[in-house]
């Protein structure tokens, strides 16, 4: 029979909704309910894609032993922690206060209440039995062991994720501690692999994004290197998908080579803008083909007939890990015929398999041009052959079961795809990109954003539609404002502004000038927190401090740029020299201390220059257009009716304005003869 789970539209809910445990999904009534029958609630929070998350459903909720020991004695609660990041964030912080480490699948235990006391991440079978059973002895005979322990983490989460206003530091941010943080950090850099130091590897594109800013902006060849061979050998290994496009979500290894197969739309978006960035610093081919072939993976396995997009690849199918992606030597022989040799040795197959079971993984390590020398082959000529063979298995591989869809279509993930096809568009001009993005930030406000500027996460305007968290407000600020630089369509920037009062009117506090991650009247648990950490996706925080810097240039209103500088300072004491969780905020921190350029391209002709202009990878904060007359106060008295005009300025201050592309970025320092 199912279980309550059966009635959720989230694909992970649903992939439990035929368990034996009595799972209930997230609400108020669970805390009720468990006050009334005096139960311990068991949380469990996991995602679609997550490899060990169906591990632990295998092996223990389909256990009618251990099933019936929870329903028993539990409430047991499944979440979704892409459409609960904020109930996620409060339970995880506890098991971090716990144990020191968290991750997902997480298991948590709470008082009625809901107050965490005890938890962790996957337990084999035979341990989460055993957990089970001494909790439950615990409870009954020595209950008051259990509430102290609560009040111990309760104590600890308080203290969490919430900044106070700093009132004594109204310094502004210098040049020195902007480059003591890139000093401390190199030490962690994998000089050979790229990224940093050790395994797992992560993707970190907002990381990598400063690095490359901080870089080109002091002329810092040393980390801007570091960014080309961090890009480069993600893309030679097993993390990028050589036959489908995109990336996976990590490497368990220290050379990129193994991947953990799921692949997100957040990773995938993200990684799109960081390339398009790149080929605009450093044109080569290997950018420009993992460009196109990252958006080609969104367009042809994560773009829905509403055009929206969807959350997520499974990391299994036919419940085994990357079974879709992976090849024996004997597959490769039989499909690529003669070719196969040149196949084999370029992307590294084993007779006996380079990951498990036979199996290998394609990743490059040795230039194509070498292997080809190996067998006396043209390299144009092994291009091709290399180029056809990828086709072919890319055909033999859409025969295969698929992982599973998780088509949920989550705001600011969508906002970081569109943000990433705008910018892969910029750099490489094909209107394909333009289209599906704008026809994306179409979907958002039709189906996400509401009339008074408040959002839906999940982008269903329904009974199951949950409300929007400071990520979506966040990213999809900054994505209207990147669609109104690329398009100059005055839509963009109406939902912007609409955006942004909703935001600073229901999240900020007014006592430090932080956004809290929910409204008041959805916080879980009573405990409004604020994301300030920068991870894979940046802290919510830090991409807000930045749309208020941009939009107080863009609309000439400086107290918003006050808030952001003042969210700066809170943070000075927090970011310390911890590398790339804290790296956006120090993007923002070097607009700060080095002000970037506001481009304004006005005339008739402006469309055409201004595209010539984002081809490039600018020293500026925006770039903004219109081929007519504007009332927005980032045009004013700039538009002249016989000619198009560029205006280059800093702090609304602008140069005499110019009429050629390449003047314009000569005066920038950047070379017009770099495409």
């Amino acid at each position: 029979m199912a279980n309550e789970l059966a009635h959720s539209k989230s694909p992970y809910l649903l992939q439990h909704a035929n368990n034996p445990v009595n799972w209930k999904p997230w609400s108020d009534d669970i805390f009720e309910l468990a006050k009334r029958e005096n139960k311990m609630i068991f949380i469990s929070i996991g995602y679609a894609a997550c490899h060990w998350c169906h591990v632990m459903e295998k092996e223990s909720f389909t256990n009618n032993d251990i099933a019936g020991l929870i329903n028993k004695h539990f409430i047991p609660v499944k979440i979704d922690r892409e459409e609960r990041p904020d109930v996620d964030q409060i339970y995880m912080n506890a098991v971090q206060i716990m144990t020191g480490q968290g991750g997902w699948p997480l298991s948590c235990f709470a008082l009625p209440d809901g107050t965490p006391f005890f938890g962790g991440t996957y337990f084999p079978p035979k341990e989460f039995e055993g957990i089970l059973q001494s909790l439950v002895a615990t409870w009954l005979k020595e209950s008051h062991r259990i509430l102290e322990a609560a009040r111990q983490v309760k104590e600890g989460l308080v203290k969490t994720d919430i900044i106070k206003g700093d009132v004594i530091n109204n310094n502004k941010p210098d040049d020195a501690y902007l480059h003591e943080f890139i000093n401390s950090w190199e030490f962690q850099f994998d000089s050979y692999w790229g990224g940093n130091s050790g395994s797992p590897k992560f993707p970190l594109p907002a990381s990598l994004s400063f690095l490359l800013n901080y870089g080109m902006r002091y002329k810092a060849s040393n980390i801007t290197e570091h960014v080309r061979l961090t890009l480069e050998r993600m893309i030679q290994g097993g993390i990028h998908d050589h036959i489908g496009g995109g990336f996976a979500r990590y490497a368990t290894d220290k050379k990129w080579r193994v991947p953990h197969f799921e692949k997100m739309l957040y990773d995938n978006g993200q990684i799109l803008n960081l390339l398009a960035d790149f080929y605009k610093f450093e044109p080569s081919e290997i950018i420009e083909e993992a460009i196109t072939n990252t958006a080609g993976f969104l367009k042809q396995n994560m773009l829905a007939e509403n055009h929206g997009f969807y959350s997520s690849w499974d990391a299994d199918s036919e419940g085994e890990e990357g079974k879709f992606y992976v090849w024996t030597i004997d597959e490769i022989r039989n499909h690529l015929g003669q070719n196969a040799d040149l196949f084999i040795e370029y992307y590294n197959i084993q007779k006996a398999g380079n990951w498990e079971n036979g199996k290998n993984i394609l990743y490059t390590e040795t230039p194509l041009a070498a292997v080809c020398k190996n067998h006396n082959i043209n390299p144009t000529e092994g291009k091709k052959i290399i180029k056809d063979a990828l086709q072919t298995l890319k055909q033999v591989r859409s025969n295969r079961v698929k992982p599973a869809l998780d088509n949920k279509q989550l705001a600011s993930w969508n906002a970081m795809a569109i943000e990433g096809l705008l910018n892969s568009f910029q750099a490489l001009n094909k209107n394909e990109w333009l289209t599906i993005a704008q026809n994306a930030g179409d979907f958002l406000i039709k189906h996400a954003i509401s009339e008074n500027g408040s959002i839906i996460r999940n982008c269903r305007k329904d009974e199951h539609a949950i409300p929007g968290l400071l990520e979506e407000y966040a990213f999809t600020i900054r994505t209207m404002v990147k669609l109104f630089e690329t398009t100059a369509d005055d839509k963009w920037l109406k939902t912007t502004k609409k955006l942004l009062s909703y935001t600073r009117k229901n999240f900020k506090d007014p006592d430090s000038a932080m956004f809290f991650q929910a409204e008041k009247q959805n916080t879980p648990l009573g405990m409004r927190k604020m994301e300030i950490m920068d991870n894979v996706i940046p802290s919510a925080n830090s991409v807000m401090a930045q749309n208020l810097y941009l939009f107080s240039v863009l609309d000439e209103t400086p107290d918003y740029q006050e808030q952001s500088l003042q969210m700066l300072r809170n943070m000075k004491s927090k970011i310390q020299h911890k590398g790339p969780f804290f790296s956006n905020w120090m993007q923002l921190w070097l607009w700060f201390v080095n002000p970037p350029f506001e481009i304004v391209v006005s005339g008739t002709q402006a469309r055409l220059k201004a595209e010539k202009l984002q081809q490039y990878y600018l020293p500026a904060l925006l770039l903004v257009w219109k081929n007519h007359e504007s009332d927005l106060p980032v045009f004013k008295n700039r538009y002249a009716p016989d000619e198009t005009r560029i205006f280059i300025c800093r702090n609304n201050i602008c140069q005499k304005p110019l009429t050629i592309v390449g003047d314009v970025l000569e005066s920038m320092g950047i070379s017009p003869d770099n495409h």
